[in-house]
């Protein structure tokens, strides 16, 4: 596990900065937090949002996709 800024998790997920904030704050991306920092693992953050994505396309088509 690596630790990241909100930059550079935000680059590697193609995420703005403000939406990955935005969703950590409230609690739909997982982080850490470290003093006024917050901080990502990428790899826990790409299986977030591809959950996410799946749940999402399951529930428009009603179908199950996993």
């Amino acid at each position: 596990m690596r630790l990241v800024t909100v930059k550079q998790a935000s680059v590697a997920v193609g995420i703005s900065s403000y939406a990955l904030l935005k969703g950590a704050k409230e609690g739909i991306y997982p982080h850490e937090k470290s003093g006024n920092r917050f901080l990502f693992d990428v790899d826990l953050l790409e299986e977030t949002i591809r959950e996410r994505m799946l749940k999402s396309c399951g529930e428009h088509s009603g179908g199950d996709l996993t």
